[in-house]
């Protein structure tokens, strides 16, 4: 894992930190849940993933400390956008 620079794209932030364990395309792994179209996240609303990102969810890690609300804000749009297709 490496630290997203502030002015990170959402991608490269999702490439950086969620990746390894929610796979390239948001597939999801034995390590992550799915995060793509048709998952549980998809149904959900932004609040749902904002929380799980800055609080972390089950064996998901915080990343209060790593990332500043705009690149979380940034990560969800993107995110939203691979799930939409």
């Amino acid at each position: 894992m490496s630290i997203p620079a502030s002015d990170d794209t959402g991608e490269e932030i999702y490439r950086k930190l969620c990746a390894n364990c929610h796979g390239e395309g948001l597939e999801g792994s034995p390590l992550g849940q799915s995060l793509g179209p048709g998952s549980v996240s998809a149904s959900q609303p932004d609040s749902y993933t904002e929380f799980a990102v800055v609080n972390g969810k089950g064996s998901m890690p915080s990343f209060e400390q790593v990332l500043e609300e705009r690149q979380v804000e940034r990560l969800i749009e993107h995110i939203r956008e691979v799930q939409s297709g």
